[in-house]
């Protein structure tokens, strides 16, 4: 799926701007370097915020219960091809490719539910104050579409992010974050993401999908910085998910863990030993953090809500096929 055809779809449909914004260090706090995290904050690392920081303006998010969403239905898809191998300069340095498409089929709509981050790999050396606590993500899926030009249906997702900073001086505060993407069964995620402290603008982002088992564990990751003359990526984000509660899993459950995540990243020379590959700290006497979304997050999903249903999608795709055969096989276009 070509991320970029998606993106410029997705900047028609809503008018959300593309501005990243800068972290602003908050009183009692230390200023932060500033990265573009998963979430478009500040990155802060080894018991840091690895999404956390600046861009508050002011006061604690508010906790507002949302309702259950019912499940939507499933297209017909068209037939999955054999997945392609991931390839990258043989003289390369080992590591992850600047994008990752076919490695695996994806199936959203088992990844609903509750996830908790269990691992990430980042850049290290950077600020301690505020620590990020008890991140966790609840991913539901809205149903499949069919963007502008397209034949393909792709999933249309949110995922709703909470987590506590912990400053030194004792003060927390509730953060969310609020992501709605366009993810291709190929594992790749297209994403626009507020923050709860912001109530307009948003960023994009594109997360790949590394391994999927929706019912325990799941891999994803971001390249930060590529390399075209590799092809291997130079500062990719990792993120480990989990379905259990991290501070509930017993030493032998861990230990399983670890060696079930270095098999899966040692293709690409990522291990939990290595030291910008952090454990995420789960503290669960600070109590639930459940961030409001913002009214502008609430608007975008009203406008995708009037995007094509994904099984008109597939219909045009079988369509197309028809003509094409009527026609002895020549090519023609889809939208037609």
């Amino acid at each position: 799926m070509n991320s970029w055809v998606l993106l410029a779809c997705l900047a028609l449909w809503t008018g959300c701007g593309l501005a990243q914004r800068q972290g602003r260090p908050q009183p009692g706090r230390q200023p932060a370097r500033q990265q573009e995290s998963f979430h478009g904050r500040p990155y802060q690392q080894g018991g840091r915020s690895h999404h956390g920081g600046g861009g508050h303006s002011g006061g604690r998010s508010h906790s507002v219960e949302q309702p259950p969403r019912p499940q939507p239905p499933r297209p017909t898809f068209p037939a999955t091809p054999t997945a392609a191998p991931v390839t990258v300069n043989p003289n390369a340095k080992c590591g992850l490719p600047n994008t990752m498409t076919g490695k695996l089929v994806v199936d959203w709509a088992k990844k609903d539910g509750k996830q908790y981050e269990y691992d990430v790999v980042d850049v290290p050396g950077l600020p301690t104050d505020p620590q990020e606590v008890n991140t966790m993500n609840t991913e539901s899926l809205l149903g499949y579409v069919c963007l502008p030009g397209s034949s393909v249906p792709v999933a249309n997702l949110i995922r709703e992010y909470s987590f506590w900073e912990l400053a030194q001086d004792g003060t927390k505060e509730c953060v969310g974050h609020f992501v709605q993407s366009f993810a291709g069964r190929d594992g790749q995620q297209n994403m626009t993401v507020f923050d709860s402290s912001d109530a307009t603008t948003s960023r994009q982002l594109v997360y790949y999908q590394i391994f999927d088992e929706p019912s325990t564990l799941g891999i994803r990751y971001s390249c930060k910085k590529p390399n075209l003359q590799t092809g291997v990526c130079d500062t990719p984000k990792v993120i480990v998910d989990i379905r259990k509660q991290p501070d509930q899993l017993s030493a032998a459950e861990k230990a399983s863990l670890d060696a079930k995540i270095n098999a899966i990243l040692a293709p690409y020379c990522i291990s939990t030993s290595t030291p910008d590959f952090e454990k995420s700290t789960f503290k669960p006497e600070l109590g639930p953090c459940i961030p409001g979304p913002s009214a502008t997050f609430n608007a975008l999903l009203v406008k995708l809500a009037a995007l094509p249903d994904g099984s008109t999608c597939s219909a045009v795709k079988q369509a197309h096929a028809a003509r094409q055969k009527e026609n002895g096989g020549r090519h023609q276009d889809p939208r037609a």
